[in-house]
């Protein structure tokens, strides 16, 4: 079941959710149906160490999940079970929080617990040529999503209660700022 939840992704037919649990080390996926969740039970994943974070790859095939342990696992995806969990390659990250894809799906962005961004690369299931992204002005970075287009990054910042708002090409973040966001507790 449910236990801690940090995180919550949904298949690109809006029909499976993926829920990151990481007291037990685990993911529940839920079939969803008019905006409600039933049918929970384990994914099936393995690996894991305190997750954090999932995203999916725009087909679906892959879900790419961030733990503690400074390593994001990938696992295939079939429905709502994950399988083939192992470690993506990803290096340069450390305590990962939030992790999107852009659009396309050829850059990972892994937001670090040391406030810094890493850009991986991504082909199939594997992340490599892993860099900083050049994201600044973070204090305490965790979450991390982009625009559709995948033209500006949105990155949380929990230590200052900001949104940093950055551009990007490729897999470089620059011109970042605070996103003037309000209201934030």
């Amino acid at each position: 079941g449910i236990n801690s939840p940090s995180a919550i992704t949904l298949n690109s037919a809006g029909t499976v959710a993926f829920i990151i649990n990481i007291n037990n080390n685990s993911v529940t996926q839920c079939s969803v149906s008019g905006g409600n969740l039933s049918a929970c039970a384990d994914s099936g994943a393995t690996g894991l160490n305190s997750p954090y974070a999932i995203t999916l790859n725009p087909a679906g095939t892959f879900a790419f999940i961030t733990n503690n342990n400074s390593s994001v696992t990938q696992c295939s995806v079939s429905g709502g079970t994950l399988s083939a969990c192992a470690n993506s390659g990803a290096t340069g990250i450390f305590a990962p929080n939030g992790i999107t894809l852009n659009p396309a799906g050829t850059f990972a962005f892994i937001t670090n617990n040391n406030s810094s961004v890493t850009q991986c690369s991504v082909s199939g299931s594997t992340l490599s040529a892993c860099a900083n992204s050049g994201a600044t002005g973070l204090s305490g970075s965790t979450g991390i999503t982009l625009n559709p287009a995948g033209t500006f990054a949105f990155i949380i910042n929990i230590s200052s209660g900001t949104v940093t708002q950055c551009s990007v090409s490729g897999g470089t973040l620059s011109a970042c700022a605070n996103s003037g966001a309000t209201a934030l507790n």
